[in-house]
């Protein structure tokens, strides 16, 4: 499964800027999906991405970190992207026993195959993967 949850890097200046989203190295199952084809931000305006988190194998189960760096011609950033998975029993057991937590509404899971082509916000937007 695919978890996804989208995110907004606005450009607060008063000038344009160029920036450059790298995941890190030890990423694994760890993608960003940019709706814009670009890497740059007039002042004022946003650019959306997907953050996006795949959960394969047994041997992902468990607590995942990754810091996103986002670096812009002036600053670095971090943003941590964190998450538990869980085995398919135990996720299947709480959600028949009410235990698991429903997913928070900026979170949700998407099919493996339709990673390029998501639909966001009522309509396809042009998507650069960036791994």
């Amino acid at each position: 499964a695919v978890v996804s949850t989208q995110s907004t890097g606005k450009n607060v200046g008063i000038d344009s800027c160029r920036f450059q989203i790298k995941c890190p190295r030890n990423r694994d199952g760890l993608s960003i999906l940019l709706h814009t084809d670009t890497n740059f931000v007039a002042a004022g305006m946003s650019v959306k991405f997907d953050v996006c988190l795949t959960a394969g194998d047994v041997t992902d189960i468990g607590h995942v970190a990754h810091d996103v760096t986002i670096i812009t011609e002036m600053e670095i950033f971090k943003l941590p992207v964190r998450a538990t998975i869980l085995p398919t029993q135990e996720y299947d057991e709480r959600s028949r026993s009410g235990t698991l937590k429903k997913l928070p509404v900026n979170i949700k899971i998407i099919d493996v195959n339709s990673m390029g082509t998501t639909p966001t916000t009522g309509g396809m937007v042009s998507r650069k993967v960036i791994a």
